[in-house]
């Protein structure tokens, strides 16, 4: 699992480097996507931290 989160870190790395581009370019549809796909990505990661706390107590 932690390969994995590793993997969607790096993800939203890719992503928030795209949406920065997309933002400075005015391409808002393709800014939305890198956004929608960061969404999902955090999403993973949040469960992953919760499921971790949850764990730890």
């Amino acid at each position: 699992m932690k390969d994995t989160i590793d993997s969607i870190v790096n993800d939203v790395k890719l992503y928030s480097k795209g949406l920065v581009n997309a933002l400075e370019n005015n391409h808002d549809s393709e800014a939305m996507d890198y956004v929608q796909n960061m969404k999902n990505c955090l999403k993973i990661v949040n469960e992953y931290l919760e499921m971790k706390k949850d764990i730890k107590s």
